[in-house]
């Protein structure tokens, strides 16, 4: 008996080697085809009727289930008898890729077992030991083989494609290729790719559907990419007209070719176009859409997964035996028991996944329909486009303002999901306990709607990097969220762009299960803490930074609520009523201002720190050298000051309850940026403050009814 590991290399070049939006989500949806040219192949070559004659089980159309180990998105691990049959699976499979999705890197290998001397159903004996063995001998494997970019010659001849170094490939032999993908010099990946989007988009359409009863209802709201987004929302906001229902989507059996003509605006003016001009007329390609002006990547990881795949034994032994035996059909003990186990927790996984997916979608249709309702327009699109969804990873795009409440809803409904289920319960619990929710990091990057969409995912990714530092060592671990709102284009290092604020912003932001949103946190990131190194005189106004490192999210929209003077869990009549003062915005504005100079001043000591040279300035500071990195880093500068008196001053012009209730100086540039008080700044919707602190998570309606 053989062991058979295919599996995708290079996911991450593979999707991204494009900037543009519909080549990414085409090659994410080619990455999950792996199981399904494995299955047919299997069937093809005979290896599963040969697998079921073996052991007297019936030969159906599809492999049987004893002949898989494990089937996740980019790898499928399974079992044949001989080796030939092995080779004969992989040397199709890898031949399907190199046809069916041009510059995929799919590469297989595959080790011996011992064979039972009498095969039974479900007598098959898969150890952890094979399977470490089989990713090792994949190693073994990397080392050796060209990669696949060297399938293409690339010869002087050659015409070379746009969008990348590869040779450009003639039209796809099909009449349903968009028209601009035939003029355009494209590579055949990219070719294959962008045919490849469309029904890819529908495919994630349709899983939302599946998981929420809720988005059933609403599929004519459904949207697949930004585009349609804009133009759905054009028609209500400027044209002021009835949106077009379902008959305004092409169903599957039409022409491909209808829905593609979409496609070609996607890239210019979303995508690839950052400056754009702004008074374009709405209906040319790069078209002004004013109530899109912000856009959001929100990509989103889970926490711990890998762990439990590179030591699945011990993740196996945590789940209660009466439990195991009940869902995996066996004991802990079973030889099969290890193969039952990797099967159940990719199933279950990935329901958690589009659980939360669907469940997250809803939550923003009940969102932004009482905020269209309040408008008094037609609710003519959810603002949510998803572009990946595959193992434990999501991508999506949604309008600004939507994608925090997105986020947080995201990782609320994972945690709920995975904390109860039987099996995911058990594999990543806090220390001391023996079961818990699976946690996740989120990252939103908030940019201007032409923004470059890979650069913006980019920036997704560091984000939810960073998150993961605080929620994976917090105690107990948590989800965790961080945004960044980049509207610069010059600045395209994410590390860059995110390093000036670091000391006056309690994020990445962590999500919490218990009743005390406010609990300190324990983790350990390795970054500074908000608002330290003022100096003795600030301690009156920043007294409370220091306990907000990391605040949670819950309490974070309570201080945004009590920014804006508006309670959470109000609704517009009952907004009227109340006496709360919000804190001034031109104030509020001013120390926003100060504190950015403030970052640059930094900036500029550390340039004059980093030079020998003598300066004016240098003379009456200490002696370069003569200080800590952290004394220096801690030195106040003349913008702080201001920003402190003007803290000072807002003290006595509104009560000390700024303090208190809004967290100190440390904490004005996450609540300027959440509030609607700057420009472009507006990250929360209306809608999101009608509910009260314990209901962020649950359905908006429900929340709604027992508030009134």
């Amino acid at each position: 008996m053989h062991l058979v590991m295919l599996e995708t290399n290079g996911n991450q070049r593979f999707i991204f080697s494009s900037p543009r939006l519909r080549d990414s989500v085409g090659a994410s949806s080619l990455l999950t085809k792996l199981e399904q040219w494995t299955a047919h192949e299997l069937l093809a070559t005979g290896a599963a009727a040969a697998w079921c004659t073996a052991r007297g089980l019936p030969d159906d159309r599809e492999p049987h289930e004893s002949q898989w180990v494990s089937q996740s998105s980019g790898k499928v691990i399974f079992l044949v008898d001989t080796p030939q049959q092995a080779k004969d699976v992989i040397g199709a499979v890898t031949r399907t890729a190199l046809a069916e999705a041009p510059g995929m890197d799919v590469s297989g290998v595959f080790i011996s077992l011992p064979t039972p001397s009498d095969p039974q159903p479900g007598s098959v004996y898969v150890t952890e030991s094979a399977l470490k063995e089989i990713h090792a001998e994949a190693a073994r494997y990397a080392l050796q083989r060209p990669p696949a970019e060297a399938r293409f010659a690339q010869l002087p001849f050659l015409a070379r494609a746009k969008d990348s170094s590869l040779p450009a490939s003639p039209p796809l032999a099909t009449r349903d290729e968009a028209k601009d993908d035939r003029q355009d010099a494209l590579s055949l990946t990219s070719r294959v790719r962008r045919y490849r989007a469309y029904q890819a988009r529908l495919d994630l359409l349709k899983t939302g559907v599946n998981r929420s009863p809720d988005l059933l209802d609403k599929q004519a709201l459904l949207i697949r990419d930004p585009t349609m987004l804009a133009k759905k929302l054009h028609q209500v906001f400027v044209e002021g007209i009835e949106p077009v229902g379902d008959e305004g989507r092409p169903s599957p059996e039409e022409s491909i070719a209808r829905g593609a003509k979409e496609f070609g605006p996607l890239e210019r003016a979303i995508q690839t176009n950052p400056d754009a001009s702004s008074t374009a007329s709405p209906d040319t390609d790069s078209g002004d859409y004013t109530f899109l002006s912000k856009v959001a990547v929100i990509h989103i990881d889970g926490n711990g997964v890998g762990g439990i795949m590179k030591d699945l034994n011990d993740s196996k032994d945590r789940v209660a035996p009466a439990e195991f035996q009940e869902e995996i059909g066996c004991d802990r003990d079973d030889p099969d028991a290890l193969r039952r186990f990797l099967l159940a927790v990719n199933e279950r996984l990935q329901n958690a996944v589009e659980h939360a997916f669907a469940a997250a979608w809803t939550r923003i249709d009940e969102l932004s329909h009482r905020d269209d309702k309040r408008a008094g327009r037609e609710h003519a699109a959810i603002p949510v486009v998803p572009v990946i969804l595959g193992g434990d990873d999501v991508t999506v795009i949604t309008s600004g303002d939507y994608a925090l409440p997105f986020a947080a809803a995201y990782l609320r409904y994972y945690e709920e999901a995975t904390g109860n289920d039987p099996i995911l319960r058990y594999l990543t619990p806090p220390e001391g306990q023996d079961t818990g929710p699976m946690t996740a990091a989120a990252g939103v990057a908030i940019v201007k709607r032409n923004f470059p969409f890979h650069i913006a995912y980019e920036l997704a990714e560091k984000l939810v990097e960073r998150a993961k530092k605080v929620g994976k060592t917090a105690q107990p671990p948590c989800s965790t969220l961080d945004y960044h709102v980049l509207f610069d284009t010059t600045v395209l290092d994410p590390d860059e762009a995110m390093r000036g604020y670091e000391r006056f912003t309690t994020r990445p932001f962590r999500l919490l299960n218990d009743e005390t949103p406010s609990a300190p946190c324990t983790c350990d990131d390795g970054s500074r803490t908000a608002g330290s190194g003022d100096g003795e005189g600030s301690a009156s106004a920043d007294s409370s930074t220091n306990g907000l490192r990391h605040e949670s999210w819950e309490a974070t929209c309570r201080r945004v609520a009590r920014f804006k003077g508006v309670p959470l869990g109000s609704t517009d009549e009952s907004r009227n009523e109340t006496d709360l003062e919000p804190f001034p915005r031109t104030r509020a504005a001013r120390i926003r201002g100060l504190l950015s100079a403030d970052v640059r001043e930094r900036a500029a000591h550390r340039d004059d720190d980093a030079t020998d040279a003598p300066t004016a300035e240098a003379s009456d500071r200490e002696t370069p050298g003569s200080e800590t990195p952290e004394e220096k880093e801690d030195r106040e500068t003349p913008s702080h000051r201001r920003a402190r008196d003007e803290w000072e001053a807002a003290r006595k012009e509104v009560g000390t309850w700024i303090d208190t209730e809004l967290g100190g100086l440390g904490a004005v540039f996450d609540l300027l940026e959440l509030s609607d008080l700057l420009e472009l700044s507006d990250l929360l919707p209306p809608s999101f403050f009608e509910l009260s602190l314990p209901d962020l998570g649950k359905n908006i309606n429900a929340a709604s009814e027992a508030t009134e």
